[in-house]
């Protein structure tokens, strides 16, 4: 588990020579449980919308969500676990780190979903499990071929049931926050 708030004396954006990460306009929206935060285009956010659409969880559409005060805005990070994706998640971690993200954005976690069939190569494999340190929890979503081709995702498999369990207790206060 990494860490499940905000980090004083994180810097968003080291000399690294990548930019700062781009999600800072707040997506304003109905209240959410929690929000899809894809870190860039393709992350899956739209997919975990639609295979978690009983949740009333929301598509951020690739901004930080606008908390409705007096309430948190939870947030998701979601990613593929190419190095762009991952290198994005990496870049939306600091941000959130660093206090970057607008004020009242709770990030409680990071899902990675597999951008392609078989195992993943050892150096991402590594960048992912690098990556993965910088947020509260981490789910992963596998290959779907089916959703490749253009079928729905199946709200009923394992992968999206732990994720809908697993944020549905953090959203009632069932999982404590550090």
């Amino acid at each position: 588990m990494g860490p499940t708030r905000q980090q004083p004396g994180a810097v968003e954006s080291p000399s690294t020579g990548l930019p700062a990460f781009p999600l800072t306009a707040p997506q304003q929206g109905p209240p959410a449980p929690w929000w899809w935060v894809g870190c860039h285009g393709g992350a899956g956010a739209s997919m975990l919308t639609a295979a978690l659409a009983h949740t009333n969880a929301a598509d951020a559409h690739g901004r930080w969500p606008a908390p409705q005060r007096p309430d948190l805005a939870r947030a998701v990070v979601v990613a593929r676990t190419h190095y762009h994706g991952l290198q994005m998640a990496q870049l939306a971690a600091r941000q959130w780190a660093s206090g970057g993200t607008p004020e009242g954005v709770e990030v409680l976690g990071l899902v990675l979903v597999t951008d392609a069939p078989g195992k993943l190569p050892r150096p991402l494999r590594e960048f992912a499990h690098l990556v993965s340190g910088g947020f509260p929890r981490v789910w992963e979503i596998p290959w779907f071929e089916e959703i490749r081709c253009g079928a729905p995702p199946a709200p009923q498999h394992p992968a999206y049931r732990r994720i809908e369990k697993d944020l549905s207790r953090v959203v009632s206060g069932g999982i404590p926050h550090a």
